[in-house]
């Protein structure tokens, strides 16, 4: 139980009612000229493993996220956000920091985040907040760093073993379980951030076998067959029923981690809890399902990986409705919550994103500008094992992929040096390379990408900050082999 802390919870419309209200009644993109309330608390859900384009809200036509299609529908919807890598850590390491993972240091799962790092759990909790943070995986245990500033703090317990399979994770009923009994033990009247953090979207994708979801298979086959006849597969060594069967499964982890979603903000609710929060929901990374030939994360860049939803909602319904379509990324969160929640954001040096919320109350778009991406930096061991079951030839290359999104382009640099380039307005899903055909916009992007590389160098890949044998062992566990110190 934490100690009550300075600073009042305050009064505002009942949250049962805004999910209620329909966005046609508000203005979408025109802020109020009255400052956010000071003080409001903070609700982060983060899905791992979450890519924007199979939650309803972003695109998915037989949505299986009907909870977080109405906080869309009442908050701000960013249809074009983008994690920093395809990792667990390293996202969530730049949405609580503000920074990107050369900045914040946290390159790898394998890596930690430094103790000097100044947190968004750490800026609320100087300003009196109560912090709570309920993770679901021990991918982001207390001991990678990303702990810093919670008071209270609730992880899986326990070192999984080789013979238990696929162990480290808790399901999201559990994780909401966890969340909930802080709301019932709390006796705090001071504002609260309340961070929860659900790993059910990651593989394998089986959902507990009570849980039967609704969502359409005939529907989920046609989206496959689609994406077939465009060419996404690539060279994929799989067929098309198991496409469909991996993309239905995959739905129905979505389906249930935005059912237990309902039940999280349905409990705060009850008690009160939500009546002057912001809730924000966010994916630290997307998940490939056979496009260009890749199943899982963490190996390429593509749209499927790196694109991922994000969505803020008021308590009082301000901006509902309101739909921004300029590319952004999670370093911007840090900056935008806390004006979302009436603190004062007038930046510092250590944040690099930008404040969304004041811009979408000032009726503008955010600024356009560029953004970065980047494979993690596994060990040369550890990538020679990825996604190469049974001694198969290699697919990925040691070192370093990166690449940037900017005027609607992406360029991606490969470890050989060669690029390829998208025009993402055009190919969203990344077929066809322009470099050749575009050959003034590759090397401008290209230009600006190695000036990024120069500005923020970073050591090779695998030689990361070492952790203890326990955590190497949990990470193992999780599927993130390799050494300690890759």
């Amino acid at each position: 139980m934490s100690a009550s802390r300075r600073g009042a919870r305050r009064r505002g419309p009942a949250w049962a009612a805004l999910l209620t209200l329909a966005a046609a009644t508000l203005v979408p993109g025109c802020g109020g000229s009255e400052p956010v309330p000071e003080g409001r608390s903070l609700v982060l859900i983060t899905m791992d493993t979450t890519r924007a384009d199979h939650l309803g809200a972003f695109g998915h036509p037989d949505s299986p996220t009907p909870t977080i299609d109405a906080l869309a529908a009442n908050g701000v919807r960013f249809t074009r956000a983008y994690a920093p890598m395809g990792q667990t850590l390293p996202s969530h390491a730049t949405m609580f920091t503000g920074q990107g993972p050369r900045t914040h240091g946290a390159l790898e799962n394998y890596y930690v985040l430094p103790a000097d790092a100044h947190t968004l759990a750490e800026r609320l909790d100087d300003r009196g907040y109560e912090t709570v943070g309920v993770i679901g995986a021990l991918v982001l245990a207390v001991d990678s760093g990303i702990a810093q500033g919670f008071e209270v703090w609730d992880q899986p317990e326990g070192l999984w073993k080789s013979d238990q399979g696929h162990p480290p994770e808790r399901v999201a009923a559990q994780v909401t379980d966890e969340a909930l009994a802080w709301a019932v033990r709390r006796e705090s009247d001071a504002p609260y951030f309340l961070w929860v953090h659900y790993y059910d979207p990651h593989g394998p994708y089986a959902p507990p076998e009570h849980f039967r979801p609704s969502i359409s298979r005939d529907v989920v086959s046609g989206m496959v067959m689609e994406a077939a006849q465009r060419g996404d597969f690539g060279e994929a060594e799989a067929t098309l029923d198991v496409i469909s069967q991996t993309w239905f499964n995959y739905a129905a982890e979505l389906e249930y981690t935005d059912q237990q979603v309902g039940r999280l903000l349905d409990g705060l609710r009850a008690r009160g809890l939500l009546d002057d929060a912001v809730v924000a929901v966010a994916g630290d990374h997307g998940e490939g399902l056979f496009e260009h030939g890749h199943k899982g994360h963490g190996i390429n860049l593509y749209e499927e990986l790196m694109h991922v939803p994000l969505v803020i909602t008021a308590p009082d319904g301000e901006l509902g409705g309101t739909v921004v379509d300029t590319p952004v990324q999670l370093q911007d969160l840090l900056p935008t919550l806390l004006t979302a929640t009436g603190h004062e954001f007038a930046g510092d040096g250590d944040v690099q994103g930008q404040d969304l919320w004041a811009a979408a109350r000032a009726g503008r778009a955010p600024r356009s500008g560029s953004i970065f991406i980047e494979r993690p930096h596994y060990s040369a061991e550890r990538l020679d094992s990825k996604h190469n079951p049974r001694g198969q030839p290699r697919k990925h290359e040691y070192g370093l992929v990166l690449g940037i999104i900017a005027d609607g382009h992406k360029l991606l640099k490969q470890v050989d040096g060669t690029v390829t380039l998208f025009d993402l307005v055009a190919d969203p899903t990344e077929r066809n390379d322009l470099a050749g055909v575009d050959p003034e916009t590759a090397a401008r992007l290209r230009g600006l990408l190695e000036d990024y590389e120069q500005r923020f160098r970073v050591a090779e890949p695998g030689s990361g900050e070492s952790v203890s044998a326990e955590r190497a062992e949990q990470l193992r566990q999780l599927g993130y082999g390799g050494d300690a110190g890759g």
